[in-house]
């Protein structure tokens, strides 16, 4: 999956959008999609998540670090204050 360039998977999500999807969700550990994250927001006006993006932010709010990041995505523009249930 490494080897899948980060441009594939801006046109992937962008060919997978679906007008009644909240979100666009890019799973796996082993995509290089984090580069391309907020180009798919842009160009589908909804946040991106994947599995890279959502442990960095599950690992930050263990972590107790709430601070805005830019370049990630609305998940970390946006990044909430706590983890759930486990407030």
């Amino acid at each position: 999956m490494g080897r899948v360039t980060p441009e594939f998977w801006k046109k992937f999500a962008v060919e997978i959008d679906h007008p009644e999807a909240d979100v666009i969700f890019l799973s796996c550990g082993g995509i290089r999609a984090l580069e391309v994250v907020e180009e798919i927001e842009q160009l589908t006006g909804k946040p991106v998540i994947t599995s890279n993006q959502a442990q960095m932010w599950s690992c930050l709010r263990r972590a107790g670090i709430k601070d805005e990041l830019n370049g990630f995505g609305q998940i970390f523009k946006k990044p909430g204050k706590t983890l759930w249930p486990h407030s």
